[in-house]
């Protein structure tokens, strides 16, 4: 992300403000996908990543192109200062949700429930799983079924 011009910062979050899509997987993403290959290449050069084209039924072709991780983080920060609230609140939520998984990810599971003995139970080739989830969801189901 060196040597890139406020200009073209400036550019990338005007559009990523209208076309970009910024969420929370396992991981903090930015992605955009058009029509318009030449600003996705710009796009992509910004970023540093590949293009991906996106072929769709009796459509025209779609280009796209997205970063992941603490590179998008790093992208939300920098363009955090040009971006219209929506998305400056979208971007915090984000990166507080990707922080408290980051440092409970040992301890806790991703629905916050603490990871101990008598709260987890191993999955088969999938790791564990959070009892207490678990029987919500049994019950739930359950309900669901006797209606």
């Amino acid at each position: 992300m060196t040597n890139i011009s406020v200009r073209d910062i400036a550019w990338l979050a005007g559009l990523l403000e209208g076309e970009g899509c910024f969420y929370l997987a396992k991981t903090p993403s930015i992605t955009i996908s058009m029509t318009d290959k030449d600003v996705i290449e710009k796009v992509a050069s910004l970023f540093n990543r590949e293009i991906y084209l996106r072929n769709h039924l009796a459509k025209k072709k779609s280009y796209e192109v997205g970063i992941y991780g603490s590179d998008a983080v790093a992208w939300m920060f920098t363009i955090y200062s040009f971006m219209k609230e929506r998305r400056k609140e979208r971007i915090r939520n984000i990166v507080k949700k990707w922080m408290t998984q980051n440092s409970h990810s040992k301890t806790h599971f991703s629905c916050g429930h603490p990871k101990s003995h008598d709260n987890m139970y191993l999955l088969k080739n999938r790791g564990s799983a959070c009892i207490t989830c678990h029987k919500v969801r049994r019950k739930a189901d359950y309900n669901r079924l006797r209606k």
